[in-house]
């Protein structure tokens, strides 16, 4: 995961006049052979996230529950609150990492 303004600076750098990563970004959708994402809701500070979503564990332990909270019908608006009981573990921990750079 990196925000879009690092994915830039990281397009723009270059080694001997050739662009190191731009192609590869570009034409694969990987760094170094890992595939990214860009989204701004991770911080535009010096720091990208790398994760294997395999080593993910996610556990559910009751069903859905759902209830009308409040009704605002002169508006015709309802909010619904949803409520689930779950847990997850990292199967690995070493499948998630951050870079603060």
């Amino acid at each position: 995961m990196i925000h879009p303004t690092r994915a830039t600076a990281l397009m723009q750098l270059k080694d001997t006049g050739i662009f190191i990563f731009r192609q590869e970004m570009l034409d694969k959708g990987t760094i170094r052979g890992f595939p990214f994402v860009m989204t701004t809701r991770v911080p535009v500070t010096r720091i990208t996230f790398s994760a294997d979503w395999r080593q993910y564990l996610y556990g559910i332990d009751e069903d859905l529950i759902l209830s009308e909270h409040n009704t605002r019908a002169e508006y015709d608006e309802t909010t619904i609150r949803a409520i689930v009981k779950g847990d997850f573990k990292l199967r690995q921990p070493k499948a998630f990492s951050s870079i603060t750079y």
